[in-house]
């Protein structure tokens, strides 16, 4: 808001949040190679 404050709760804004920890590029990218591994996986022992 034009006060800088949440409309929802009325906090201060902070500005963006931290990109860190869960929801890096990185660790995005690593988790949908390991997803994809896993449906392969999947797949093969399936059928």
């Amino acid at each position: 808001m034009h006060n800088g404050r949440c409309r929802l709760h009325g906090g201060a804004s902070k500005g963006r949040p931290v990109t860190s920890g869960k929801w890096t590029k990185e660790s995005l990218e690593q988790r949908k190679k390991v997803n994809s591994l896993i449906r392969e996986t999947k797949g093969t022992l399936e059928g």
